[in-house]
């Protein structure tokens, strides 16, 4: 089953420079998922990061990656995470 993360969170000014170096290592580290971040059209403050089809071993190599880039643990408490699944392919959720 194919499942896919987003990720969202505000980047305050005082924090873009050091957000976007840690979004640029990131996305080295995890660069076989082939990640992608966009910003809201109307918000360029709100970042949206797009794992799209991983794998169930995924979720431990995301976190680790993340932990190593964020020793305070800061960036971590604004990201806001959601995983979703293809529903189109899978018998097992209601469509």
């Amino acid at each position: 089953m194919n499942t896919s993360l987003y990720v969202y969170y505000r980047v305050n000014d005082d924090k873009r420079a050091q957000r976007l170096r840690q979004w640029r290592a990131l996305a080295a580290a995890l660069a076989a998922h082939q990640p992608r971040r966009q910003c809201r059209r109307d918000d360029a403050d709100t970042w949206m990061e797009i794992y799209p089809d991983v794998s169930a071993d995924f979720a431990p190599a995301y976190h680790a990656a993340l932990a190593a880039l964020d020793p305070d643990g800061d960036w971590r408490a604004s990201r806001h995470e959601e995983w979703f699944i293809d529903t189109d392919n899978s018998p097992a959720v209601p469509g």
